[in-house]
């Protein structure tokens, strides 16, 4: 019997970056804003995670 099984690979999700009206509970879509420093060293952390791993 032969074995048909494909190798998974591995899926990364990263969700969007957050803004001062994300904090605020504002709606936004219409306007594009600033990153708060704390989701931009996020950004640079995952960043850094997916050079080492790819």
């Amino acid at each position: 019997m032969t074995n048909n099984r494909r190798q998974h690979g591995t899926i990364y999700l990263i969700r969007h970056g957050e803004t001062q009206w994300n904090l605020e509970n504002r709606l936004q879509g219409s306007k594009d804003l600033e990153l708060t420093e704390k989701r931009v060293k996020e950004i640079c952390d995952t960043s850094h995670f997916m050079d080492e791993i790819i």
